[in-house]
């Protein structure tokens, strides 16, 4: 916090003295929680140095590359340049850097609720990789949103790790190449999907589970299970028997 000084202005004897303080202060960190008003996070990057807290207000604004955005940027791990009052030792201005990330990638060996197992080198049993998740990862497969129940052992996994609170905050989800169909659709209901193969083996018919959690995209966009008809060509990828996603082309006029 700074110190006032006063001053005489030059060639005015008697003059009122002037101080030059400064009534805010600038201090940069990184975002432990953000609980209610109250923000709390320590200084730099290093999550064993004692925590500090801040207090927001209504009017308190909060930017991320200049541009305005909201308290829900305010995440663990994200780094922060709080601009304080110190007057009323409120926060008037925040500015938001999203947090460092490090990778992982590696097949998936085994998973819990709050880990995941990865080899990242395929067939050594020593390259193993521990990552933990928590209820606020997200998780993606082909570019569209899923969740942690399309996680089979054998994919191919693409982690991003917040590297100040070690959990992943995005898995990328590959499955293996064997669970890739393509085919013409030749029955639907409301819960099964049968095709055609025009991959290997080339004719025969393969029947597939529609689960609530299934995607469908129709052109790169996402669309709805009402355009899986009679006769579209698709690309499926499958899990144990269950579509996850149905990548539709619909029949020639």
């Amino acid at each position: 916090m700074s110190t006032a000084v006063a001053t005489l202005p030059a060639g005015v004897a008697g003059a009122t003295p002037v101080s030059h303080a400064s009534t805010t202060i600038h201090v940069s960190g990184t975002v432990v929680s953000l609980s209610g008003a109250t923000l709390t996070f320590v200084a730099g990057g290093d999550p064993t140095l004692p925590p500090q807290t801040a207090e927001l207000t209504p009017t308190t604004t909060i930017s991320a590359h200049g541009v305005p955005t909201s308290r829900t940027t305010l995440i663990p791990g994200a780094r922060v340049a709080l601009t304080e009052d110190t007057t009323t030792q409120a926060v008037t201005g925040i500015r938001v850097t999203p947090p460092k990330l490090s990778h992982v990638s590696g097949v998936l060996v085994a998973n819990t609720p709050s880990t995941l197992r990865l080899q990242t080198i395929p067939g050594n049993p020593d390259a193993m990789v521990l990552v933990h998740v928590t209820p606020h990862t997200l998780y993606s497969e082909h570019f569209l949103t899923t969740t942690v129940a399309q996680l089979h052992t054998g994919e191919k996994l693409h982690v991003d790790v917040n590297s100040f609170t070690g959990t992943a905050s995005l898995v990328r989800i590959t499955p293996p190449k064997s669970l890739h169909h393509r085919g013409t659709v030749v029955a639907v209901t409301a819960t099964s999907v049968t095709l055609r193969l025009t991959t290997s083996p080339v004719g025969s018919l393969l029947t597939l589970h529609l689960a609530p959690s299934t995607a469908f995209s129709e052109h790169a966009l996402t669309t709805t299970q009402s355009s899986l008809v009679v006769g579209s060509a698709v690309n499926v990828t499958e899990s144990l028997g269950t579509a996850s996603l149905v990548r539709i082309t619909p029949p020639k006029a």
